[in-house]
């Protein structure tokens, strides 16, 4: 039924109903979350160039494939200045099964074969 309220209730009644109102459309609309700031820029950049397959997924590289083709042991799977070394020095020599031996066992298990 009709309940009589003074008019000063009235008015904060009516701002109350307002204000639920404002909120049910609030928690409606999903809030647009903003967009993370990469950390390292440019390596963002590099990822948004390249290029990728139909499952989204990156294409290798050209030089990625070449270094899996030729799998070379070394220390914390990274070549060392001594590996390099080596290597510019058996390619001057001409010396072919030493590179072979170099890119299969790296420096430390060549340095324990020659001696």
């Amino acid at each position: 039924g009709i309940i009589y309220v003074s008019s000063k209730r009235y008015k904060r009644i009516l701002k109350r109903r307002e204000a639920k109102a404002r909120q049910k459309q609030e928690i409606a609309k999903p809030k647009k979350k903003e967009k993370r700031q990469p950390i390292h820029e440019s390596r963002s950049k590099l990822a948004l160039r390249r290029q990728r397959d139909k499952n989204g997924r990156y294409i290798p590289l050209p030089e990625a494939e070449e270094d899996k083709k030729n799998k070379v042991k070394c220390t914390r799977g990274r070549k060392s200045q001594k590996y390099y070394e080596l290597m510019r020095k058996y390619e001057e020599e001409g010396n072919l099964e030493m590179i072979e031996q170099l890119k299969i066992h790296g420096t430390k298990e060549l340095k324990n074969s020659l001696k």
